[in-house]
Formats: C-alpha cells, structure tokens, sequence
C-alpha cells in the first residue's frame, strides 16, 4: 500500500503515483481521506441522475468509463475503485 498527500488530502493507494507526494513514514494513526484501489467497476450506475458521453452519476456516486484505459467509480467522496 502506498501513501500519500495531496491538495491537503491523505491518500492510500494500491497503486504507485510518482507524481504526488509520498508519506513513506505514515505510520498506524494514518487515516487517508482517499482510498484509491483496484476493484470491479459496473458498467453503469442504476438509476443515475445525470448522464454523459463518458460518466453516469448520482448522489455519492460516480462513474466514468474511459475507452482503452478504464473505469473509475467514486463513492461516497472517499472511494475510488
């Protein structure tokens, strides 16, 4: 797990970002605001609220679906998977 801090957030990750700055010495009192993992991403929301080209949303989710690159779907402000 890596850990990091960025535009004053805490972020765990499962994946290595380079490009935020890193917090190698977060220790068990460590709380991350963000949570970043690899998951199952559906393939739409049920019932969204708004829709577009790329993104389906609704209260405490969201969901974006790149071509070729991937799914990103947001929870509760906290989880992205």
């Amino acid at each position: 797990m890596y850990h990091y801090t960025a535009y004053g957030l805490t972020i765990t990750s499962e994946i290595p970002c380079p490009q935020l700055i890193s917090m190698e010495q977060a220790n068990n009192h460590f709380v991350p605001d963000i949570h970043i993992r690899y998951g199952t991403v559906p393939r739409q929301l049920k019932d969204p609220t708004a829709t577009g080209v790329l993104y389906q949303a609704k209260p405490h989710q969201f969901l974006l679906r790149l071509d070729e690159i991937g799914g990103f779907w947001m929870r509760n402000g906290k989880e992205r998977v």
